[in-house]
Formats: structure tokens, C-alpha cells, sequence
């Protein structure tokens, strides 16, 4: 065999080891963080487009417009009566209703804990793997990005 033959059947073996794509990066999990204005299509859709990986959707602001809202309900009569009335009030009026959304409470604290250990700091976010944060983007473009960095990072560009 020449070296010029030796040359070429090393080159045809390296791109042969070399053939992975960006397709080739799935994800094993991805996790939607958005807030209670994302759409359910926009659920659907994230969904859809991580077939195949473990999805999940935490809402960070679940319940908590509404426990606002009841913050807010307390009549400034009761208010200026005492800590006494206040919490009469709340008793007979707030407490059941937040009772009711305690697991949306829950699941918003829950959901806010790991956003804060993944870095979020801004909705909507998409968490690839545990290591890659996509802002601003459906799920679909997030894997791409995440496809294409995973691609680039084994250096088979």
C-alpha cells in the first residue's frame, strides 16, 4: 500500500468515527419552567417536540396571583381595627381559600427551588439535562440549540 492509499483509507476510518450529527445529542430530560400565562399549546407543543425524554412543566408563579389577591381582599376597615380582627377575617374568609390552593402553593415553591438551582432568571426557560438553559424559546428551538452545543462541544464541527 503507498502512503498516499494509507493516507486516505485513515481519512475515510476518522470520518467515519466522526459521523455523529447534531440529531444525534437527544436529550433525557427537559424541563419547561413557565409561568401561568403559557398557553396549554405551548405545553402541548414542548411536549411534543421532547418526545422521548422526560418532561416536565413546573410553574413558578402557580397559586400565587391568587394568594395575592386575597392579601389584597382584606378590607382596610379590618385592617385598622387590629391585629385581632385581621386575623378573624382571615380565619373566616382567607384561610379555606387558601386551603384550596395549597397544592398549587406547593408546587410553585417547589418549582421556584429548582429554578434557583439551575440558574433561571427569566420565564419562559427550558433546563436540558440538568446543564443547558435556554431562554425565550420553544422547546423544539431549545433542543436544537442544545443539539448544536452538544455537537460543537465533542469538537465534531
Amino acid at each position: 500500500m503507498t502512503f498516499i492509499g494509507l493516507v486516505g483509507l485513515l481519512s475515510v476510518l476518522a470520518v467515519s468515527t466522526a459521523n455523529a450529527a447534531p440529531q444525534d445529542y437527544w436529550p433525557e430530560r427537559v424541563i419547561y419552567f413557565v409561568s401561568d400565562s403559557t398557553s396549554e399549546r405551548e405545553i402541548r407543543s414542548g411536549r411534543h417536540a421532547a418526545r422521548g425524554a422526560e418532561f416536565d412543566v413546573l410553574r413558578l408563579d402557580a397559586g400565587m396571583a391568587r394568594v395575592a389577591e386575597l392579601e389584597r381582599s382584606i378590607p382596610e376597615s379590618v385592617v385598622l381595627a387590629g391585629d385581632e380582627a385581621v386575623y378573624q377575617f382571615a380565619k373566616e374568609n382567607i384561610v379555606p381559600e387558601l386551603l384550596q390552593i395549597a397544592p398549587d402553593i406547593m408546587e410553585s415553591q417547589h418549582s421556584t427551588a429548582l429554578a434557583r438551582i439551575y440558574g433561571v432568571e427569566r420565564l419562559p426557560a427550558v433546563v436540558i439535562d440538568g446543564e443547558f438553559v435556554a431562554y425565550g424559546v420553544s422547546v423544539s428551538k431549545a433542543i436544537r440549540d442544545f443539539q448544536w452545543a452538544k455537537y460543537k462541544e465533542d469538537g465534531d464541527l
